[in-house]
């Protein structure tokens, strides 16, 4: 099993994190690698808690951008791991793997002083949202690697034999969501939060249909936030917005070539 990968995506939604990740079930570890390695991230697997507390004090405070932890796990179990590793680095968001998905799971977990949870089975798209919920960086810096020949290059491959269509679904998703950014921002200011949930929730099912893959995380996390009222819902949606208002850009400009 790789403990740290060297050559990751260069286009995934992940791209650009450092992620430590505390897994002892050799299953699971090959199922969380597939999806970090396919998103871009690079990450070092630790086999129990006691391993990811030491790679932290290794690598020192700074080193990593989010921590994926176990629950369950021998030598030292993700709870006592997530106490230990906040010591260490007060600052590193700390997310929980659990075997289930019930309110004292989460409750275990942030008395721990973890950021959130996760349930397994990972479902990749609620993971990809949480890491770019919870993550230091929420931007990927500038890579020397390759670029995809198109931002839309997932939909055209989708739909390789329906060209014409391609250009139809994006000039709908512009044409649908070209007011959308003002009403996000009138829905936050007014703190109206099931509007706002239903807004994100409306945009990550168009997202998904236009292969934005990152565009869909984005509003899984809003509107997952704004359900809760998280105190990190302003900084998501502004990230929200942004990522939409580049999207409609590059959909403009494909339309006009």
């Amino acid at each position: 099993m790789t403990n740290e990968l060297d050559m990751p995506s260069a286009v995934g939604r992940l791209a650009g994190l450092t992620l430590l990740v505390a897994e002892d079930n050799q299953i699971n570890q090959m199922v969380l690698e597939d999806m970090l390695h396919s998103e871009g991230a690079r990450w070092e697997l630790a086999a129990d808690g006691r391993e990811a507390v030491e790679r932290l004090r290794q690598h020192g405070a700074g080193y990593f951008d989010l921590a994926l932890i176990d629950i369950q796990m021998p030598v030292m179990d993700g709870l006592e791991a997530a106490r230990q590793l906040r010591a260490l680095a007060p600052a590193l968001p700390i997310v929980g793997q659990t075997a289930g998905d019930q309110p004292e799971d989460r409750a275990r977990c942030l008395a721990a002083g973890m950021v959130d949870h996760i349930a397994k089975p990972i479902e990749r798209e609620l993971m990809v949202a949480r890491i770019l919920r919870h993550a230091r960086k929420t931007q990927a810096p500038p890579s020397q690697e390759r670029a995809p020949a198109s931002p839309w290059q997932a939909l055209e491959e989708r739909y390789a034999s329906q060209p014409v269509f391609v250009g139809q679904l994006l000039r709908t998703f512009l044409h649908s969501n070209s007011g959308l950014p003002r009403e996000l921002r009138a829905a936050l200011a007014q703190q109206d939060l099931s509007t706002l949930a239903g807004l994100a929730h409306s945009l990550k099912g168009m997202a998904a249909s236009i292969a934005a893959r990152g565009l869909h995380a984005r509003s899984l996390a809003v509107e997952q936030a704004a359900r809760q009222a998280a105190p990190d819902l302003s900084d998501l949606t502004d990230r929200l917005i942004a990522d939409l208002e580049e999207t409609l850009g590059q959909i403009q400009k494909r339309l006009d070539l």
